[in-house]
């Protein structure tokens, strides 16, 4: 019986693990083409390429370039001023997504991100 159980748990924690692994997006040292805010804080950055990785199935065919995020939140406003200054000073940025749509239905969440050169 104990055989069957630890059986199932690492079957599962193997499905749980790929679909994770799996399912986030990467911009690896890409630059940002816009920066679009929404009344409601909502935003999204656009990369000058498609994300690396395989998106989530969330995401919609025209937002492989994409991660959102919401400037009513500290993090929100962090990501915004990442974005801003890495479009204004030319840097490129390294960011990966959550693997869901928080804040759009169809475009990935920011998870974290940083300006490389």
């Amino acid at each position: 019986m104990m055989k069957i159980l630890i059986t199932i748990f690492i079957i599962l924690l193997c499905f749980f693990h790929s679909n994770v692994s799996f399912a986030i997006s990467d911009a690896v040292d890409a630059k940002v083409v816009s920066v679009r805010v929404d009344r409601d804080g909502k935003g999204i950055v656009i990369f000058d390429r498609d994300l690396k990785g395989t998106r989530p199935n969330c995401v919609s065919g025209g937002y492989s370039r994409h991660l959102s995020f919401n400037s009513s939140q500290d993090g929100g406003k962090s990501i915004m001023s990442l974005a801003l200054t890495a479009q204004v000073s030319g840097k490129k940025i390294r960011a990966r997504g959550t693997g869901s749509c928080h804040d759009y239905g169809s475009v990935e969440s920011w998870l974290w991100g940083w300006t490389v050169n």
